[in-house]
């Protein structure tokens, strides 16, 4: 599931971008209309609106979806791009040998909404509720999000709830911790291995792709 994940004052940094763009596209569209084409002037900006919105919503569709993580706008906005496939282990309370268990995260993200979906070789996990925490003044990024596991056994599935949070370090790992009302806990370490998720539907996906003698273990 995929929340929005903008603080009010990213949110309203995007309404008066958006409104702004609507009035400036506006005008130039009027000015057109009026002085190259001799509409009436009321008639002009009538019509101009219209297409200034729809404009505006196309460029905006356009910069949500992908255009923010582009060139020199993802430093302006300010939104780290956490996209693709995140490969590492993690170390579970169950296991009392404290041996790591390998771990897949894929990671889906636009500019408003972020979603993970997780995978190990027994179960798999989808995140139902996402926030990206930035705190400016210690240059601390993290990523907190409720998750909901599915373990199949012979004839039965069990679900698991559980929260986690993880911190963005040197922007391609991920290192943090995780609760379930199982009731579990650990810890969590993963590097990018890609910025496309397109493929990786299984914890087999992953595996074929890449070793997993090369997967991340640093931090156990």
């Amino acid at each position: 599931m995929a929340s929005l994940t903008l603080t009010g004052v990213e949110l309203s940094r995007l309404t008066k971008v958006f409104a702004v763009t609507t009035l400036v596209l506006t005008a130039g569209i009027s000015l057109f209309r009026w002085g190259l084409l001799d509409h009436p002037l009321g008639q002009a900006v009538l019509q101009s609106v219209f297409l200034a919105i729809t404009l505006t919503g196309l460029l905006f569709a356009g910069f949500y979806k992908f255009g923010w993580r582009l060139g020199p706008l993802a430093s302006w906005m300010g939104r780290p791009d956490l996209r693709g496939v995140w490969l590492g282990h993690l170390a579970s309370s169950y296991f009392k040998d404290g041996q790591p268990i390998p771990i897949v995260f894929v990671i889906r993200q636009t500019y408003l909404d972020i979603s993970i979906c997780s995978y190990t070789e027994k179960q798999r996990g989808q995140s139902t509720f996402e926030a990206l925490i930035q705190n400016d003044r210690h240059a601390i990024t993290v990523l907190a999000y409720i998750y909901e596991l599915q373990r199949h056994y012979a004839g039965a599935q069990e679900r698991v709830k559980g929260t986690g949070e993880v911190e963005l370090l040197g922007g391609d790992r991920l290192r943090g911790f995780y609760w379930t009302n199982s009731p579990t806990h650990g810890s969590i370490c993963l590097q990018r291995k890609s910025t496309q998720c397109e493929g990786i539907h299984e914890f087999e996906d992953a595996v074929q792709k890449w070793p997993i003698s090369d997967w991340p273990i640093s931090g156990f």
